[in-house]
């Protein structure tokens, strides 16, 4: 009975197994006979819809290649007699079970050669029509300008690619407004989650040549991105787009960047990303006039987008090299700008502090050995709206700190005399010694003490109770720079201005005065210069005119007097010349009497005369008048000397 029993069930089993194999030849057969019929009949539906849209689309006829890949050779789609998309070769292979459900969805594309042209300029637009109209005609609050939409429609179309592409020699242009961009696909591989490829970037300035990795993609566009040198000859990596918004020169050896999370949640889009890079190069004239390096830079930012809204949270971080940093940013923009950042360095050791800090932006502070731990605190809040409502408030602190061997740059050289070099526009004009040797160095007891008061009264009235800052002063700045619309006042003290002239340059970039302020919170805080030396130094190497260094200059060549000879009246007018010299020097007319668009003056001798430095007597009238007698062409001892040996040293 059992042996019955089991050949019964084989039997069934074997006609079952025949009639799905009879079925699905049938099937087969069916499918190799009507498939080229209904990929004929869908690729009149595509081109309908095209035409529906204002597009033509033309190609030679789309096949069959295999089982079910379909080829398209010579796609051409036009949209009048523009071009949008011209590839020579697709291929595409659907999904069996999507294909037999009457839903095809695309498992694989490969493209070989082709150019994609996008154009979007006022009143045109060759690819707009393309989107769907439902998104286009979205309310301003899920517009595809808000990032939150923004964000969902790639992801949604990111979606929708297949599983496994392969693209080969495709070229991409695109031109918004007067802006073009272009991107050569040389290679491009995505499989599952994983990408890589080869991709050159042009705009109007700058090409980037790009090796491209990514990592567990999902669809979410969460995953891990990695960027190499297009080649082995290439040393670093190029961000055109930077350059070409704001001027920006950038590249780097190698760069990473981690998607972690993407939320989107009442228009506003949250995120969280890491990243870092390595030998990274930044160039821009407002910067810094030399190249900034920056070797290791990593961090981990959390933050949130919406529209007129970008902000970093307070749990995002950033490490310098072995600088780690605390940042938080918030800026609102539209018809106001709402700036908010603060930023918070970790307390490190002082020597890791000073030697993170960007090569080629704090070069004087190069070779510095230190002990102790440094950390330090900036805190900005502005308003367009109310911009003389800005907070601004910055703090070094330190424990222990003490510099045990200087670097590049000895910060104790005013303690004794030294050559000086002036430069002008980067290149050194002069050279004199501070110091006793130069027959022009006046010491500060020789210096009236009216002249002292007078340079305070005009740059720095808290000069001898200060510590090197005024963040009044800096704020005052921030809001007139902002009304200006450039950098028009810098905030500057005594001890800023004494460093910028003994140690640095003129030039107005963001290094130059990060290391201006840094170097004077070292002089200032460690006491490596005292008050006094520093405003005797500070007297006898200011500018005071076109080739005019020094109050002992400036002494001979305006009164043709030795500076202890000065009078109150006198020390007025030659403090009055320092914020701008070669202009307040010619506001003088041919009998001395200065002029009133030498507002410093005005000011100084009424404080002068609130003080009771100067009596009614001598300011009876409006603008004192002064016999200026030029009797002297000034040039240093030193360079009556040996002019050849100067340049020597200069160079050296």
């Amino acid at each position: 009975m059992k042996r019955r029993l089991i050949f019964f069930t084989q039997g069934k089993n074997l006609v079952a197994i025949t009639a799905i194999f009879v079925a699905s030849g049938l099937i087969l057969n069916w499918w190799l006979k009507a498939r080229q019929d209904i990929l004929d009949s869908k690729w009149n539906s595509i081109t309908q819809k095209f035409e529906s849209k204002g597009y033509q689309l033309k190609s030679g006829k789309a096949t069959f290649s295999g089982l079910i890949s379909v080829e398209i050779s010579n796609f051409d789609l036009q949209r009048g007699k523009q071009p949008v998309a011209k590839i020579n070769k697709i291929k595409i292979k659907p999904g069996i079970i999507s294909l037999l459900t009457g839903n095809p969805k695309i498992n694989s594309l490969e493209i070989d050669g082709g150019l994609i042209t996008g154009v979007k300029k006022e009143g045109y637009c060759n690819y707009c029509e393309l989107i769907d109209s439902k998104e286009r005609s979205t309310p301003d609050s899920t517009s595809v300008n808000n990032p939150s939409t923004r964000y969902k429609q790639i992801a949604s179309l990111y979606t929708k690619l297949p599983n496994q592409i392969k693209i080969n020699n495709l070229r991409i242009k695109y031109q918004k407004e007067k802006r073009n961009y272009k991107v050569s696909i040389n290679n491009f591989e995505k499989n599952d989650g994983e990408i890589e490829g080869l991709v050159v970037f042009r705009d109007d300035h700058t090409t980037a040549k790009l090796k491209i990795k990514g990592y567990e993609f999902g669809d979410d566009l969460t995953g891990k991105i990695e960027l190499y040198p297009y080649a082995a000859q290439d040393n670093n990596l190029k961000v055109p787009i930077l350059e070409n918004m704001f001027g920006l020169q950038c590249r780097m050896e190698k760069a990473t960047i981690k998607l972690n999370s993407f939320t989107a949640t009442n228009n506003i889009l949250f995120c969280n990303i890491e990243g870092s890079a390595q030998g990274l190069e930044l160039m821009h004239p407002k910067i810094s006039e030399n190249k900034i390096v920056i070797s290791d830079l990593r961090g981990n930012i959390n933050g949130k987008v919406g529209k007129g809204l970008f902000q970093i949270d307070s749990t995002s971080n950033i490490q310098l090299n072995k600088l780690n940093t605390e940042i938080y940013s918030q800026w609102r923009h539209g018809k106001n700008n709402k700036i908010s950042f603060q930023l918070k360095t970790q307390k490190t050791k002082a020597e890791n502090f000073i030697s993170s800090l960007p090569e080629g932006a704090f070069e004087n502070l190069k070779g510095i050995k230190a002990r102790g731990e440094l950390s330090w605190f900036l805190k900005l809040d502005f308003d367009s709206h109310q911009p003389e409502k800005c907070q601004f408030y910055s703090e070094m602190n330190e424990d222990d700190f003490q510099i045990t061997r200087m670097g590049k740059t000895n910060l104790a050289k005013m303690n004794q005399p030294f050559l000086h070099t002036v430069s002008q526009d980067g290149k050194p004009i002069r050279s004199f010694m501070v110091g006793p040797t130069n027959s022009n160095y006046t010491p500060i007891e020789k210096i009236p003490f009216s002249m002292q008061q007078a340079v305070m009264y005009s740059e720095d009235a808290g000069f001898y109770s200060h510590k090197g800052f005024y963040l009044s002063a800096f704020r005052e700045s921030i809001v007139l720079n902002f009304k200006k619309g450039k950098f028009a006042r810098g905030g500057s003290t005594i001890s800023m201005q004494l460093v910028k002239n003994v140690f640095l340059n003129h030039r107005k970039t963001l290094t130059r005065k990060a290391e201006e302020i840094f170097i004077t919170w070292i002089i200032e805080n460690k006491k490596i210069t005292s008050k006094k030396r520093m405003m005797e130094v500070y007297l006898n190497v200011i500018e005071f005119g076109n080739n005019i260094w020094g109050i002992g200059e400036a002494s001979r060549y305006y009164f043709g007097k030795h500076p202890s000879q000065l009078t109150n009246k006198e020390c007025v007018f030659i403090a009055s010349l320092v914020p701008r010299p070669r202009v307040y020097q010619n506001l003088i007319q041919s009998d001395g009497t200065v002029l009133l668009s030498n507002w410093n003056f005005t000011a100084i001798q009424n404080r002068f005369l609130r003080k009771g430095i100067l009596s009614k007597d001598d300011t009876t009238r409006l603008l004192p008048t002064f016999r200026l007698k030029r009797r002297h062409k000034l040039a240093p001892e030193i360079e009556k000397k040996n002019p050849d040996q100067i340049n020597l040293e200069i160079l050296e």
